[in-house]
């Protein structure tokens, strides 16, 4: 039976033609829709996708709606799906033709918060109280179960961490929530050791998440973020720190080495889905690429846990959706912030841990007379 990675893929590819009924149940609630351009699925537990909504008389696949619930027809079979409502709050962000301001977006259960660093003027693009607001509204909706905060590039040295110190500190404080930072590594590493002391618990730093220009090359090249993500994997938690790939079906080869010396450092590579997805016939050299991030990540015996399913992403977590048939699929492991205990626990063994380690380094600069 095909594998619901192999799904999601195809989903992405083609796109959808949704029905009047699901058509209706996506927009429910959210005022000036206008035109549906995308919708978000989920293919089952913990595995979504989202894609472009086509019109009738493509090649895209049908989705209708049908005791009270989406389903989805592929290879003339039926499967039923779960729609990803948009949360109310983003309606108050919205554009006349419907669309949502880039500042947020939720990715599965990852809420996404997209900010610039201004140093010269000493603040951030968005004000601390309106994060607040957003992270409030998305709790309050349940519809987010962390957040993640999306640092754009910066040239001050420090890539403009020292500025987001505080926004971080407030959202611990004022949400029981893990936080995620996705961004460019500063010149000093020792700014990480800021970072995490700030409260973020994952940090990602991706190698080729984002479009490299000449330019950026030449700012920071690509050797500086393997060495900020060594550095960093001895400053947060096993299996916290993370990085991404890009998938490349003509290096394949080059591919597996770049997981397989991560994964040796202790760090996590996502890959990513190709944009325009995949078809049936280029899925084998996709799955192997997973299959090598799985058992990579199963010999250095590299905690899962705080790994999140993603839209965009395929990661050891969710190895099995790519591997396996769709009834033995799961994650594979439950991440902290989907378990109660779980979450107790690695809140407090966090907390320890930050205070220890912020101790030591104050200790050092003592020390030093600094």
């Amino acid at each position: 039976m095909t594998p619901l990675g192999q799904l999601k893929l195809e989903v992405m590819a083609r796109g959808v033609v949704p029905d009047d009924g699901v058509r209706r149940s996506a927009i429910q609630g959210t005022e000036g829709a206008g035109e549906l351009k995308e919708i978000s699925l989920a293919l089952a537990e913990d595995f979504f996708v989202t894609t472009r909504v086509c019109k009738a008389g493509s090649d895209a696949l049908p989705l209708s709606w049908q005791n009270g619930g989406p389903v989805l027809h592929v290879a003339n079979a039926e499967r039923p799906v779960a729609l990803l409502p948009r949360p109310k709050f983003f309606s108050q962000l919205q554009a006349p033709s419907g669309a949502v301001t880039g500042d947020i977006s939720l990715d599965g259960y990852c809420l996404n918060i997209y900010i610039k660093a201004l140093p010269q003027e000493n603040k951030l693009s968005r004000d601390e109280s309106q994060v607040l607001s957003w992270v409030r509204s998305a709790f309050a909706e349940e519809s987010t179960s962390f957040v993640q905060i999306n640092m754009d590039y910066c040239e001050s040295p420090d890539r403009g961490f020292r500025l987001l110190d505080p926004l971080v500190r407030s959202i611990k404080k004022n949400f029981r929530t893990f936080v995620a930072l996705r961004g460019f590594a500063p010149e000093d590493f020792t700014g990480l050791d800021r970072v995490y002391a700030s409260g973020v618990d994952v940090l990602i730093l991706p190698l080729e998440g984002f479009s490299r220009s000449a330019q950026l090359e030449e700012i920071m090249p690509s050797e500086h973020g393997h060495r900020a993500l060594e550095y960093a994997a001895g400053v947060f938690p096993q299996g916290s720190v993370m990085t991404e790939l890009n998938y490349d079906a003509s290096q394949l080869d080059l591919l597996y080495n770049k997981v397989d010396l991560l994964t040796q450092k202790n760090i996590l590579p996502f890959l990513i889905l190709p944009a325009s997805g995949l078809l049936a016939e280029d899925y084998e050299a996709f799955r192997d690429v997973v299959e090598q991030m799985d058992q990579s990540a199963q010999r250095q015996r590299l905690p899962l846990k705080w790994l999140f399913p993603s839209v965009r992403h395929a990661s050891a977590l969710d190895a099995r959706f790519y591997l396996e048939a769709p009834e033995k699929a799961k994650l594979a492991t439950r991440p902290v912030y989907k378990s109660t205990l779980g979450k107790t626990a690695s809140e407090g063994f966090a907390a320890l841990r930050r205070a220890l380690r912020v101790k030591n380094i104050s200790d050092s600069y003592e020390s030093s007379g600094l």
